[in-house]
């Protein structure tokens, strides 16, 4: 059911947002149009998404980069040790 999510226009009118979970949804690059320069979203996941490296360059320069960043360095950290 939320594979079928791909787009994020409602968000742009949720002034009071500051969480996203948009994990295991269909949400692209695209998508991310949506949340750029949003007042007050200060987190959202995008873990099992179709958004790539060139989608969060849709996001460089907000406050919610840093979060992203650091999910992803999580993420690859999380791989490192269950590959050894």
């Amino acid at each position: 059911m939320f594979d079928q999510i791909t787009s994020l226009d409602i968000v742009q009118r949720l002034n009071l947002l500051e969480n996203l979970n948009v994990s295991h949804t269909s949400i692209d690059d695209d998508g991310l149009v949506a949340v750029v320069n949003h007042p007050s979203l200060a987190s959202l996941n995008l873990l099992s998404t179709n958004v790539s490296d060139n989608g969060l360059n849709h996001l460089q320069g907000e406050e919610i980069m840093t979060f992203i960043v650091l999910i992803k360095l999580f993420l690859l950290f999380l791989l490192l040790i269950f590959s050894l």
